[in-house]
């Protein structure tokens, strides 16, 4: 026997987090001889997981004929101690007839991103500056959505830059994507709830020599009518050296896919300090917006080969890149009316960070069917 078409579910919210509950749910499947009184035993490879029940009897199974497992039977808890993105493993052992043939499953557990689910977007935001993820293997992430419109964003994070040689972010880089940031705090909802908003807290640190600093970020998503159609992504950058980093730049970056990613127009706001994505025609919007300062640096990016008369990101994205987009402009691509594949960089201002200091810079991501909506 063999089980497959596994689905596996926890108790929580698909993150696998320490002290869930999670179920293995399939069919068991007998593809040889008829078998006799199969019994199905589970067993946990490693300590992260403790089986509930141990034993299944699935009755004789003759060729071809299947058992389904169903929610509930298959039981194991994650462990407390478990650390984030564990990989563990899963015995299933069938006997019967005097033999015993075992099957691997392999489970990613304590996923070390929130799925957010409280008012018209859905999407995860990482640990790590990276938001709109989509997770990995059975850790599925719900990217950005938004009314059933699914896959939105296929890239987003949080970058910081001091000079052209200093930019601290963990989104695509000169040859895959860096990894400047690492957790301290693994981004947690905050209980409890005021009103109709739900909130998440977590911190993360970048590991650069040169510009060592702390970030804490919180993420705001409320449920009320008027609020409905956007998420706070609010970042307090810290420096805790003795250092003075001057002329340090904030923005959000956003590799846009809205419906047809080749089809997407973009523009800027400076009232509202909106930069948004449209789709041609204009039926559906997402955006960025700088929330706390009054000026905003916006920058398009033609995710083509070439770049399209901007930076050509098919051959990597450097620092040098990275911080310069954050400090120019360019408020259109070069596709004109046919639209592109959209990447936009919405930024701060300069600000400094001196010695202890904290400065906050707040993002709200957006989305809506009509520039209305969205500014």
């Amino acid at each position: 026997p063999v089980m497959h078409e596994i689905t596996i579910t926890d108790s929580g919210n698909g993150q696998f987090l320490p002290g869930d509950t999670i179920s293995i749910l399939g069919f068991v499947t007998n593809y040889l001889f008829p078998a006799e009184e199969v019994i199905l035993r589970n067993y946990s490879v490693d300590n992260y997981l403790e089986p509930l029940q141990n034993n299944l009897a699935l009755g004789s199974l003759g060729t071809l004929e299947t058992f389904q497992v169903n929610e509930g039977v298959l039981r194991f808890v994650v462990a407390e101690d478990c650390p984030l993105n564990t990989q563990a493993a899963i015995r299933l052992e069938f006997e019967s007839d005097g033999q015993i043939r075992n099957q691997y499953i392999t489970i990613s557990l304590h996923a070390d991103f929130v799925n957010i689910q409280w008012n018209d977007i859905s999407t995860s935001v990482g640990s790590k500056s990276l938001s709109a993820v989509s997770g990995n293997g059975l850790l599925r992430g719900l990217g950005f959505q938004y009314n059933g419109n699914s896959d939105l964003l296929y890239e987003c994070g949080l970058m910081v830059g001091l000079d052209d040689s200093n930019v601290a972010d963990n989104v695509r880089g000169a040859g895959g994507n860096d990894s400047d940031f690492s957790i301290v705090e693994r981004i947690t909802r905050t209980a409890p709830f005021e009103g109709s908003t739900e909130q998440y807290q977590g911190s993360f640190h970048s590991g650069l020599t040169n510009f060592p600093i702390l970030v804490n970020q919180r993420v705001i998503a409320d449920s009320s009518s008027e609020n409905r159609k956007f998420v706070i992504l609010e970042y307090k950058l810290i420096n805790s050296t003795s250092q003075n980093f001057s002329n340090v730049v904030a923005g959000i970056f956003a590799d846009w896919d809205l419906i047809s990613a080749g089809q997407n127009g973009c523009g800027y706001d400076p009232i509202t300090r909106i930069g948004y994505v449209n789709t041609l025609p204009d039926t559906l919007f997402g955006g960025v917006q700088l929330l706390n300062f009054e000026n905003a640096t916006f920058y398009a990016i033609d995710n083509v080969p070439g770049g399209n008369g901007g930076y050509n990101l098919y051959d990597g994205f450097s620092n040098a890149e990275k911080n310069q987009v954050m400090r120019n402009i360019r408020l259109n691509t070069g596709a004109g009316a046919n639209g592109t594949d959209v990447i936009t960089i919405l930024s701060s201002p300069p600000i400094n960070l001196a010695p202890s200091d904290t400065q906050t810079v707040a993002f709200a991501l957006l989305a809506g069917n009509s520039s209305e909506e969205l500014l």
